[in-house]
């Protein structure tokens, strides 16, 4: 609520005290990569690194955390290791767009345009 209305202060403190207040795996994962995903969003890739790589920690089959430490990578033109990220994300949920969109767009950077044409049609059923 508080990130869709640009104000992060309130943002950044609802997710930690979400993350303070969980005691169940599944939901203590979905709160890191929610932190995660926020801090990636305002660009602090450090604390965007941590949170994912802690979700990874309870659960390293997190199609989600992995497609988020591709961005992180993506963002920092560590194109390799985007697609690294974004292929175990993809093999964990075959079905998550986002890797799949983004890891065609990696493909296609790294030279290897008919991975990244493939994608492109993966992404594509997927959205159908």
């Amino acid at each position: 609520f508080y990130f869709e209305r640009q104000n992060q202060a309130e943002a950044e403190k609802s997710f930690l005290l979400a993350l303070q207040k969980t005691r169940t795996p599944g939901l203590r994962v979905e709160a890191l990569v929610a932190l995660g995903t926020f801090y990636g969003m305002i660009n602090n890739s450090a604390q965007s690194e941590h949170y994912l790589k802690g979700a990874l920690q309870i659960d390293p089959n997190n199609s989600a955390a992995w497609a988020g430490l591709g961005n992180l990578a993506w963002m920092q033109e560590r194109t390799y290791e985007a697609i690294s990220s974004y292929e175990k994300a993809i093999a964990i949920h075959p079905g998550n767009y986002e890797a799949t969109i983004n890891l065609a767009m990696a493909y296609d950077k790294a030279g290897q345009i008919e991975r990244g044409n493939l994608m492109r049609q993966k992404a594509a059923n997927i959205r159908r």
